[in-house]
């Protein structure tokens, strides 16, 4: 038996982590939260111990198939920023104090502005400190906070407005870690660039990366899931493969360990595919918030899990442990959910945001700082229902 934890450290105020296994024909995910660990980009420590829990989730595999990649990102949720995407323009709010928001300035914004005129964005990642975005075109473009080189211009420095990061039109997706940047270009093959202390690019160094660097000449990756220290990634095969630092995993029922490797290993021949591909994957990345999001065929928004901060939308700071239809509109697009707060996007291309608003002092760079109005309706306070920050497009 082999058991893999997936441990997230930027998952908000709590942490948890996350254990999927897998023998025969039975996956098991358990989600434990006898103690919390969470550390920011600052390395400023937070131990909170609570009461032991733990979760387990049954379901039965499907065949394995021949994996697709997932649908492009058009919504994503920073730590202290978000963005969105509606109809090829670009939305950003929130904190802005290394120009992660992407309009030239350093000028933290209470409410979505447009980040230029262009309409031709296709998709959206950030971290806590830097975005990276691809163009229809192919184009790899990126800006915020650069210390580390994860915005892959070369340089070191800050940038507060879209830079273009070489001049490939080949890249396919992208996806934001801990002061690092993996991308995957149309041809299956992996690009990483950034921070690199703990071998988390993958190039089997752990010297960081100021432009992007091929990992490797495999091809057929699809999905990468980095974190702050080590990185996962699917390859359309339905392989598992993991590198970089710390991955709590164990073999045959033994004491779990710690492991290391600065270059790609295969963990797991066919990782727990549940229902679909796609599935598999929202399960892993909603579970790192512990808030679960649906929208049904007849375009209803349903949700369940941690509710905290309100993040579920339905007006309650009532955890729940089945899904509760969220108001009655059935016309929701697309939702994604992190760091205690919701962003959604609704057909008529109206943007919606709920959940923390951001009034507490976090550690981060030059010591402490007051985050606040990150909904993008120019509020102070957490919202515990929907609200449209973006009218109609």
């Amino acid at each position: 038996m082999l058991s893999i934890f997936l441990i997230v450290p930027f998952s908000g105020c709590s942490q948890s982590e996350f254990l999927a296994s897998s023998e025969g024909d039975e996956i098991v995910y358990e989600e434990y939260r006898n103690y919390t660990y969470s550390m920011d980009f600052n390395k400023c420590y937070n131990v909170v111990y609570e009461e032991s829990l733990v979760t387990k989730h049954l379901v039965e595999p499907e065949q394995s198939t021949m994996l697709e990649l997932t649908p492009r990102n058009t919504i994503a949720i920073g730590y202290f920023h978000s963005l969105a995407i509606v109809d090829g323009r670009l939305w950003a709010w929130g904190n802005n104090w290394h120009g992660q928001l992407g309009d030239g300035t350093t000028t933290n914004r209470a409410r979505p502005v447009q980040i230029d005129t262009d309409t031709d964005w296709a998709c959206i990642a950030v971290s806590a400190g830097h975005t990276i975005a691809l163009r229809n075109d192919g184009s790899l473009w990126a800006w915020g906070y650069n210390r580390h080189g994860q915005l892959g211009d070369g340089t070191t420095e800050d940038r507060s407005a879209p830079t273009q990061i070489g001049t490939d039109t080949d890249w396919e997706s992208v996806f934001a870690g801990g002061s690092y940047t993996i991308a995957i270009k149309t041809d299956g093959s992996l690009w990483a660039w950034g921070r690199n202390s703990n071998g988390q690019l993958g190039d089997g160094t752990t010297e960081d990366k100021l432009v992007p660097t091929q990992i490797g000449t495999d091809t057929g990756w699809i999905r990468v899931m980095p974190d702050e220290i080590h990185t996962l990634a699917l390859k359309n095969d339905g392989s598992l493969w993991f590198w970089g630092s710390d991955l709590r995993i164990s073999f045959d029922n033994c004491s779990p360990r710690f492991v290391s490797s600065s270059s790609p290993v295969q963990i797991h021949d066919t990782p727990a595919q549940i229902g679909t591909y796609n599935d598999w994957v929202r399960m892993i990345e909603e579970y790192r918030w512990r808030s679960e999001f649906l929208i049904k065929d007849d375009g209803s928004l349903w949700a369940t899990g941690n509710n905290s901060d309100g993040q579920l939308g339905d007006g309650t700071i009532v955890d729940r442990d089945t899904f509760v239809q969220i108001g009655t509109d059935t016309d929701w697009l697309n939702v994604l959910t992190g760091y205690g707060r919701t962003v959604a996007i609704k057909t008529d291309g109206s943007v919606w945001s709920w959940g923390w608003a951001g009034q507490r002092i976090h550690c981060y760079e030059a010591g402490l700082i007051l985050s606040f109005s990150l909904i993008g309706d120019d509020g102070d306070y957490d919202r515990h229902y929907p609200v449209k920050i973006i009218g109609v497009c």
